[in-house]
């Protein structure tokens, strides 16, 4: 087998401060009082399972932070919202493109379907290499 390197490249050139955490565990959410709003916050209850409570409906407390991502997540403001819905930790303009290499195949597959694979494939997906 081949050894190969891939070439590093930059996707974005922000750099968070991870180091000033004050934070165990963030979310991203809409709060009940204002739905069309996007916060960041931290459970009241440390022992919560966010998922599992969202999933039976059931209240989830959370104190507000002060930054709008959870790489940079601010400080908190003391004040205290109920999450109406449950968001995804980054948001979509935080997220470069997702490139995949490689085959995600058995070896049993592969040897039924390819005779040798001279180089991994890449792509994003959408037919773009």
């Amino acid at each position: 087998m081949t050894s190969f390197r891939l070439p590093f490249r930059q996707l974005s050139t922000y750099r968070p401060t991870m180091s000033s955490a004050n934070w165990s565990r963030l979310i991203r959410f809409h709060p009940k009082s204002a739905p069309s709003t996007v916060l960041i916050g931290e459970p009241v209850d440390p022992e919560v399972d966010v998922g599992l409570a969202s999933y039976k409906s059931e209240e989830i407390k959370v104190n507000v932070y002060s930054g709008n991502t959870v790489l940079d997540a601010g400080q908190q403001t003391g004040k205290e919202e109920v999450v109406e819905r449950i968001l995804s930790p980054l948001a979509r303009n935080e997220v470069g493109t997702i490139r995949c290499i490689g085959l995600n195949v058995s070896p049993g597959l592969m040897n039924q379907w390819l005779t040798s694979v001279p180089h991994p494939c890449s792509g994003d997906g959408y037919g773009n290499p």
